[in-house]
């Protein structure tokens, strides 16, 4: 990761519609290939969180900052439904599964992007800018100059 959340973003949004892009190929990619972007996607998604708790969500809890900001809870409660909802996503599309629903999976991919997409946004344009004050380690990052 980056010391740069918004560029980190771009970087996983990026991977995840090359991700769909490749899904969507003809002939459509081997069950091998699938399994290794699969993997890249994961790790990506992995070390985002990691860095969102190191700079972000970790501050908050130990400050208190959380429960002094209720404007922030629908963001945090929207962000939990997203993380449920791709672990339910790994759990379902097993290889097998995606074999026997190619097409089907496809559209869960396209519907988690734009899970992804809209967490983002919403991470950027109001979580960031709050907690500045609250990490040490966020404000000296560049993301906080954003």
């Amino acid at each position: 990761m980056s010391n740069d959340l918004f560029e980190d973003h771009r970087n996983l949004l990026e991977a995840a519609e090359a991700f769909v892009v490749m899904l969507k190929q003809e002939p459509r990619p081997t069950i091998s290939e699938l399994n290794r972007a699969r993997m890249k996607m994961s790790t990506l998604i992995r070390r985002q969180r990691a860095a969102e708790e190191e700079l972000i969500f970790g501050p908050l809890a130990r400050g208190g900052g959380l429960g002094k900001m209720p404007h922030l809870e629908p963001f945090v409660q929207e962000l939990m439904r997203e993380k449920v909802r791709y672990s339910d996503h790994v759990r379902q599309w097993t290889p097998q599964a995606i074999e026997q629903n190619w097409n089907g999976y496809v559209t869960a991919v396209e519907g988690l992007l734009d899970g992804l997409r809209r967490v983002m946004k919403d991470e950027q344009s109001s979580v960031y800018r709050v907690v500045r004050g609250l990490s040490p380690a966020f404000a000296e990052s560049r993301a906080a100059r954003h």
